[in-house]
């Protein structure tokens, strides 16, 4: 499927209609023709603050039961889409996933889960001499709390790729995880981890100091502070190092009305803004897809 070149708006109209093909079965509940897409837009900085121009850096497109059927990534510079993902369901449950870059299919993930609707295999394929074949099998184990305890990937002929173990708090905040590595690792190359959390007067994280070993990047120390509205939004994340030293920053700002996110700014340790994204909720009601509205 060749993209590059032709129109924002007409490549929207292109995967809106391409979403018609996956599996619609939804409890009985046909979807009808109107999707929702949320545009993410990213601003062009200029002294340390946004000027009035921006461009779409990702879409997000929803069926009419809110499925996330395609997500789409473009280049802030081209304006180019560089990638995408089509998500396939089976009623309302994601069961298959289609990676793409720069036009090309790279790899598909197919997912199985439990009675509790929780993932417990993961199979991915890689496109090889052009077709897929099975790459790897990622199994996962749950505690109590619903939370992955024991993760387990093999190869395609069942020989272990890697082992992680982890362990969480009552509050179901990670602390701890080990990771053994035989033939590969983990995709976030995390290795080990330890972290100490705290919680506010609400029980909800306040701050969480991590200790991380990644692969081939030695050990990182830092701390993460957490700040909330009165419907218990992260309004800001701030990070920083061994020593205190603000590493970023980021600010989120909520639609009150419609409980949704609205902007995000990002700065650096010089708390100087380096990035300002704001998403635009539109409505694709028409059958032909062609009519949007923006959903203030």
């Amino acid at each position: 499927m060749k993209i590059t070149g032709i129109s924002l708006r007409f490549f929207i109209v292109v995967l809106l209609a391409a979403g018609i093909n996956l599996n619609s079965r939804s409890q009985g509940v046909k979807p009808q023709n109107v999707y929702y897409v949320t545009v993410l837009n990213q601003y062009v900085m200029k002294d340390g603050d946004r000027t009035s121009k921006f461009w779409a850096i990702g879409q997000k497109v929803y069926d009419s039961l809110h499925r996330l059927h395609t997500e789409i990534m473009f280049d802030f510079d081209t304006h180019q889409p560089v990638s995408y993902k089509w998500n396939y369901f089976d009623s309302l449950v994601k069961v298959k996933t289609a990676f793409f870059e720069h036009d090309t299919l790279q790899k598909i993930e197919t997912y199985t889960y439990n009675t509790d609707s929780l993932l417990t295999e993961k199979k991915i394929f890689k496109v090889r001499n052009g077709d897929t074949a099975l790459f790897r099998i990622v199994h996962y184990i749950y505690n109590g709390m619903g939370k992955p305890e024991k993760i387990e990937a093999e190869n395609a002929t069942g020989k272990l790729v890697y082992r992680v173990k982890s362990t969480y708090d009552a509050q179901g905040t990670e602390i701890k995880r080990k990771v053994k590595t035989k033939s590969g690792f983990p995709a976030d190359s995390i290795l080990k981890l330890s972290c100490t959390p705290s919680y506010d007067s609400l029980n909800r994280l306040a701050s969480r100091s991590c200790e991380i070993q990644y692969k081939g990047r030695g050990t990182k120390q830092f701390t993460c502070y957490y700040e909330y509205d009165d419907q218990g939004h992260v309004t800001g994340l701030k990070k920083t190092d061994a020593k205190g030293q603000q590493i970023s920053l980021q600010e989120r700002i909520y639609q009150r009305s419609r409980n949704r996110l609205s902007q995000v700014k990002f700065y650096d340790a010089s708390d100087t803004m380096v990035r300002w994204i704001a998403n635009r909720y539109e409505i694709y009601p028409t059958k032909d897809r062609r009519h949007r509205q923006i959903d203030y």
